[in-house]
């Protein structure tokens, strides 16, 4: 006898009603069930499947592929005849989850599917619909909405276990203590020449529902591959830790070991990341000519980590603008934010520029500089008359402070060459005209005398006074410059005794 098994409705249907544990209903399927297990008890379903000496090109994953696909038509007409889902919504669904898939099953069973629903032709989906769908619900007894809760992906994975579970282990009542295995278990069987729809459905009792374990640091981000346990309900199972490299293992969550049930278990192992120095953050508080006006920051932290940094308030200067990310993560790569401020005017003291003679007397009107502090400031020499410059004492040019400055331009007075008589020359005395008198030529003579004496020394006495001014405007000022002038004053006392002598002769 050929067994015919199919599941693509066995484990995604809830509430199917085949409870074939009384042997009796047993029989009226199978001839001998005690037999059947003698002789079949240690092959696996998936051998059942193919005859004895018969080639096949089936294997457990193209079989439950098969059953996949065939749970996936029946979802998608369940859904559609039920206004569950429209033709698009289909459409969609088919297109990301299933087409690739079954093209590379079977070309030509694509292409049967790509008809049906990658056209979005309603016509084709409720013909499809209205056909199948109830007979399936009579046949298996199932309700509509069943059928639209079937899981093409569950039915795989579960398919696959079930082909390669022994048949012993799925129809026997009891193991060899007598201890009850399952409550219902189901292989139906039927020859290809009964007409009826072949299929085996095992009792979602028989199957526990996996058990899912992840990796995930303290975000809830995955840092490993998850791992999926699978078994029978009451099977035993068991999950690890793991070392994940730049991890620390730091808590788990669910239950690292127990039993399959027929609800689905997550046991999440939670790590947190190793630290890892990270470059700093320099925060620079500066003027804006790049000046530093206050202490720089230096943030430091491990990569990933945040940061953020604050402008300052800077005595007498504003805050005008900041340069980087004033917040932020921590890289392996330096960071700097710069705060850039401009400085408030303050009131300088005043720079004062004068004018004055060798003496310090005041010879022109003092200038004002003023302007605020670190202004710059300039002053200039003047041209006033009488006098030349000679030199400045203080800073020509400089920057405006809190301190008071004087800028001192010096002069010396210029000789006036119109009021003084060149002292190497002696003035020469008029010469009187006596022409006139002949009375007393003597007497008048001797009058002349006199007089040419009086003026000899008034004109001697001029020219005395005007070189000792001369002398005392050029006092000298070194030891040199006082032999000299001592040189010169002897000349010109030696000048002035010789026109004396000359003019007594006379």
């Amino acid at each position: 006898m050929m067994y015919y098994i199919e599941q693509f409705v066995r484990n995604s249907i809830i509430g199917a009603d085949f409870d074939l544990s009384d042997k009796e209903y047993l029989l009226t399927i199978l001839d001998d069930p005690q037999s059947f297990l003698e002789n079949d008890g240690n092959k696996t379903v998936y051998d059942l499947m193919i005859s004895e000496g018969e080639d096949s090109d089936e294997t457990v994953e193209s079989l439950s592929s098969k059953n996949s696909f065939q749970a996936m038509i029946l979802k998608f007409l369940a859904n559609f005849k039920t206004h569950g889902m429209s033709a698009e919504e289909i459409k969609k669904e088919y297109d990301s989850k299933y087409k690739q898939d079954i093209h590379d099953y079977d070309s030509e069973l694509g292409d049967q599917a790509d008809q049906i629903f990658d056209s979005e032709d309603e016509g084709i989906l409720k013909m499809m619909a209205d056909s199948m769908i109830p007979q399936y619900t009579r046949v298996l007894g199932l309700s509509e909405e069943m059928f639209c809760n079937i899981s093409p992906e569950e039915t795989k994975i579960k398919d696959e276990y079930f082909l390669n579970s022994k048949v012993k282990d799925i129809v026997n009542f009891v193991d060899d203590n007598g201890n009850k295995l399952i409550d219902v278990s189901v292989i139906v069987a039927s020859t290809d020449d009964t007409g009826a729809i072949p299929f085996a459905f095992v009792d979602n009792d028989l199957l526990g529902a996996d058990v899912t374990v992840k990796y995930v640091d303290e975000n809830g981000k995955e840092i490993a591959q998850s791992e999926v346990k699978s078994g029978n309900i009451g099977d035993k199972y068991t999950t690890e830790k793991k070392d994940i490299k730049g991890y620390t293992f730091k808590e788990v969550k669910g239950s690292e070991s127990g039993e399959f049930t027929d609800k689905s278990q997550t046991v999440t192992y939670v790590y947190t990341k190793n630290p890892i120095k990270a470059a700093d953050v320099k925060a620079e508080y500066v003027d804006e000519n790049g000046k530093e006006i206050a202490q720089s920051e230096v943030k430091s932290g491990n990569i990933g980590d945040k940061y953020t940094t604050e402008k300052k308030d800077i005595k007498g200067y504003t805050f005008k603008e900041v340069r980087g990310s004033e917040s932020g993560e921590f890289t392996d790569k330096s960071q700097t934010v710069t705060y850039v401020y401009t400085k408030n005017p303050i009131k300088a003291a005043d720079v004062k520029a004068e004018y004055v003679d060798e003496n310090g007397k005041e010879i022109a009107q003092s200038e004002v500089k003023s302007g605020n502090i670190g202004d710059k400031y300039t002053t200039e020499k003047k041209d006033i008359k009488g006098y030349t410059f000679k030199k400045v004492k203080g800073s020509i040019t400089g920057t405006l402070s809190d301190k008071a400055q004087t800028v001192t331009y010096i002069y010396a007075k210029n000789d006036d060459s119109e009021n003084q008589t060149d002292p190497s020359e002696p003035a020469k005395p008029d010469t009187p005209d006596n022409s006139g008198d002949t009375d007393n030529p003597v007497n008048n003579n001797d009058s002349n005398n006199a007089d040419k004496t009086t003026d000899s020394n008034s004109t001697i006495k001029n020219v005395v006074n005007n070189v000792v001014e001369g002398a005392q405007t050029l006092l000298p000022k070194t030891a040199a410059d006082k032999l000299t002038l001592t040189g010169v004053l002897i000349a010109v006392v030696v000048s002035l005794a010789g026109i004396i002598i000359l003019n007594k002769r006379k």
